[in-house]
């Protein structure tokens, strides 16, 4: 027998009243497919070991196949023969459609109930791993379109002119291009201006609302993003949450890496908001717990049993090929490292970054072209042939410190570094920011032998 869920507040996010009813089908197949919602399975929040999860998965597994799976306590690393063992690992469940059929299940269940808990989502929430990436924000798009067409049904509400989806101004053309390919008829998108620090101006956001459904438009998604293509800022979370409630459109929040900053005490903070949306996309941890492992998409709603069984049951989406990995990898991620050390390698790198931000004001050469909330710094030269040195400094990072590109923002080329790795110091740090100052001393040098003297 399902829950009544009607009368659960949490489900009244920023969608219609219809997905209210439609969670009691979710209810039901979610006990069919993962087990009660109760389950003690708790978010790892230490490392474990190998001995420990081989265990796990043997009490999980009948087949005495898995017997053979040798799962190599070198794995705990995280280095290349780790990675190395995961993939022969892989490759085993793989071949044996006995153990691939009978894990699948358990680690979809098991990191559900995880995420479910890290987000602060209801108990009776919904998720998948997609190993191509930006598939989980369509899907996430077209499980808002399912809803809105039933609401629609339901209320006998004629056809609108178009359905708008809201979006930084930003981050539009990324999306643009994922909306493309989703097959929502009539779709408008509706770029909306940033704030100085590059995130979505809510106030610009209720004006364009309004305008729309006076010309007949209905506002049908909001997307907000945490870090975004730029990788710069975050949407105000708490702010979008509210007002997607109080104008009934459908919130999606595309986490990307950022999402589990929530794990890191000084950047969860502004993560508030996160926990009311209405889908949520991000990228699970990876063998060395950072977030650069499958993207997850984590649903508040479906709006079908049919589609639930089609895209989040199937066992086979969790052991997947693919440069991205899989659930199994996420598994492992969590397990080997834990939440709280997860969360601990993303502050570090966020306050590596922040450390880099403040040598760069206290240069004479350089400035930030945004604050830094992440783990990216954006900058570029104070000189009027910034464009060119930027390229040369490109050219002189050191990649095993850093990862760097040029982006074009608002029609000015800047240059991004971004704090990949866990184990940087501030030694490391003075380093990148000496490769930078020497890439425009190269410059001046250069340009001062092409002056020609004066007669």
């Amino acid at each position: 027998m399902c829950k009544d869920y009607l009368s659960d507040e949490s489900l009244f996010t920023g969608t219609w009243e219809h997905s209210a009813r439609l969670a009691i089908h979710r209810q039901g197949l979610a006990n069919e497919a993962f087990g009660p919602s109760t389950d003690s399975a708790a978010l790892p929040r230490s490392a474990g070991d190998w001995a420990a999860l081989r265990q796990m998965l043997l009490q999980q597994i009948s087949s005495k196949e898995l017997h053979s799976l040798d799962l190599p306590l070198r794995l705990a690393g995280g280095d290349r023969r780790g990675k190395s063992a995961y993939s022969a690992v892989l490759a085993e469940m793989k071949e044996k459609s006995a153990i691939h059929e009978q894990i699948s299940p358990y680690l979809d269940r098991t990191l559900l109930l995880w995420i479910r808990t890290l987000f602060h989502f209801p108990s009776n929430a919904v998720g998948r791993c997609y190993a191509v990436e930006g598939s989980a924000t369509q899907a996430a798009l077209q499980e808002a379109y399912r809803t809105y067409l039933a609401h629609q049904v339901d209320n006998n509400m004629k056809e609108a002119a178009g359905l708008v989806i809201y979006v930084c101004k930003a981050n539009a053309s990324e999306l643009a291009t994922q909306i493309k390919t989703i097959g929502i008829p009539k779709v408008v998108l509706h770029p909306i201006d940033m704030d100085g620090a590059y995130r979505m101006r809510t106030d610009l956001l209720n004006q364009t609302i309004a305008k729309d459904r006076s010309t007949g438009l209905q506002p049908f998604a909001l997307v907000g993003h945490i870090g975004g293509a730029a990788g710069i800022a975050i949407d105000p979370m708490a702010s979008l949450a509210t007002l997607a409630k109080r104008e009934r459109i459908w919130l999606h929040i595309e986490g990307g890496e950022g999402a589990l900053a929530t794990l890191a005490p000084d950047v969860a903070p502004i993560m508030v908001g996160i926990e009311q949306a209405d889908s949520l996309t991000f990228n699970l941890p990876d063998l060395n717990g950072l977030p650069c492992g499958p993207e997850y998409l984590l649903l508040r709603s479906s709006t079908s049993e049919s589609h639930m069984k089609e895209q989040l049951v199937a066992p086979v989406r969790s052991v997947q090929s693919g440069p991205q990995g899989s659930a199994l990898l996420a598994w492992l991620g969590f397990q080997l490292v834990g939440a709280d050390q997860i969360g601990h390698n993303i502050a570090r790198r966020c306050t590596m970054a922040r450390y880099l931000a403040r040598l760069v004001d206290a240069s004479s050469e350089l400035t930030l072209f945004t604050p830094v909330v992440l783990n990216t710094v954006s900058l570029y030269y104070r000189r009027p042939d910034s464009e060119r040195i930027l390229a040369a400094a490109l050219r002189g990072l050191d990649g095993e410190l850093v990862d760097s590109r040029i982006k074009e923002m608002d029609g000015k080329s800047v240059l991004q570094i971004i704090v990949a790795r866990k184990d940087l110091r501030e030694q490391e740090i003075a380093q990148v920011l000496g490769q930078l100052l020497a890439a425009g001393l190269t410059s001046r040098r250069k340009l001062a032998i092409n002056i020609p003297a004066a007669s």
